[in-house]
């Protein structure tokens, strides 16, 4: 019998769930490495923070893993990419054909005094615990300055803080606090989001809702007794209340060789194909990844599609295409881009909001069988595609 080529996978988030749900388990021996009980849909934090919506946040991680696909419940602590090994947290040493890190990023609530004990106080839309904690500060506030500030550049989903400026307006207006509740959006950019085409679109609306936009603030310190957000230069915003998204750092994976760590933990990997420099056999993908597009999962799950083809000898190549979901009410936007072509003016309709409320709903059933799916994600992506829609936009 021909033994099957060993796959370990470095995390069970969407990126390498959807990949091990690719690969054919008649060739190849999947193991996945998670140290969570649950895999968690992110994106549905912001419509718990802002909606108060009781969406299916998580499942078991084995229940989104397809029959057959081992799982490790540790966490990876040291990698030896020359050995061909993953060693756990728990003692345990995996040894691989091919190595797939899919672990994420980390969000980083130390780097910056104070933010901690804003996430105390008020929420965030980070995670389930904190969007709940998120929408009873706001269902409960009835004056003053909410102020949702962008604190680095670098970020996860990079639409998210605008789609919380828009919902918390809509959120205010519905409960009839709107001319009391003043909203600001505070960014490090010359303008409301990093692509000016993004831009030219959101910022009138920014206007029409009645929400600040404080641009080029680059936070310095948190002032929590005088409920001040200190920036460089002396910049003073005041708030009543303050959701702040934090810093993020790569996997906290150690490794034989340094060679393949960038800025911050985040992993080196070949833009077009995932893989890590100076080796054949060992992928990055997704957060974990550093690579020249958002931090999206969108992102993660199409380079799960390629590294997987890649692994099989397929010659397969992520082009860098977004598709990041941009909320501003009952409408919603997508953020279209690809390393040749930058983000291109997409309205605002109902329709693309029932596209992301469809998407979310069929998310789960997206990971657990990403090969039934693929045709109608590369339809879309295909009629989607930066350079078809061009400056006319869609």
């Amino acid at each position: 019998m021909v033994r099957r080529e060993r796959v370990v996978v470095v995390g069970g988030g969407t990126g390498g769930a959807i990949l091990a749900n690719l690969m054919p388990l008649e060739r190849y021996e999947v193991t996945v490495i998670e140290p969570r009980r649950y895999h968690y849909y992110h994106p549905a934090y912001i419509y718990i923070a802002f909606e108060g919506l009781k969406l299916e946040v998580k499942r078991p991680v084995d229940e989104v893993l397809k029959p057959g696909v081992n799982l490790v419940r540790d966490r990876a602590k040291r990698i030896d990419l020359d050995e061909r090994y993953v060693e756990t947290e728990g003692g345990r040493r995996l040894e691989y054909d091919y190595l797939v890190v899919a672990a994420g990023a980390r969000r980083d609530y130390d780097e910056l005094p104070g933010h901690k004990q804003l996430v105390e106080r008020f929420g965030d839309f980070h995670s389930e615990e904190n969007a709940w904690r998120l929408w009873r500060t706001l269902t409960t506030m009835r004056e003053g300055s909410f102020v949702i500030m962008v604190s680095h550049p670098v970020q996860i989903c990079p639409p998210c803080p605008l789609k919380a400026a828009f919902l918390a307006s809509k959120l205010f207006e519905r409960r009839g606090v709107k001319d009391r509740v003043r909203v600001k959006l505070a960014v490090p950019y010359p303008h409301p989001y990093p692509a000016i085409a993004i831009s030219n679109i959101v910022e009138p609306m920014f206007e029409r809702e009645g929400v600040e936009v404080v641009k080029v603030f680059l936070l310095e310190d948190i002032n929590l007794d005088e409920k001040k957000l200190i920036g460089y230069g002396g910049a003073e915003l005041e708030f009543d209340v303050a959701v702040l998204t934090p810093p993020i750092k790569g996997p906290d994976i150690e490794f034989n060789t340094d060679n393949v760590l960038g800025d911050d933990g985040f992993i080196k990997v070949d833009r077009y194909t995932g893989q890590m420099p100076g080796y054949d056999d060992a992928y990055a993908i997704g957060d974990a990844a550093e690579i020249p597009t958002a931090k999206t999962g969108t992102t993660a799950h199409l380079m799960a599609e390629v590294v997987a083809d890649r692994i099989q000898g397929y010659g397969s190549r992520y082009d860098g295409r977004t598709n990041c979901a941009l909320i501003t009410g009952e409408d919603a936007l997508f953020v279209i881009s690809s390393y040749e072509h930058p983000p291109v003016p997409v309205r605002p309709t109902r329709f693309k909001r029932l596209l992301t409320d469809v998407f979310t709903k069929a998310y789960w059933r997206i990971v657990k069988n990403p090969a039934a799916w693929r045709p109608i994600i590369r339809s879309y992506l295909e009629a989607t595609r930066p350079d078809r829609l061009g400056e006319k936009g869609w």
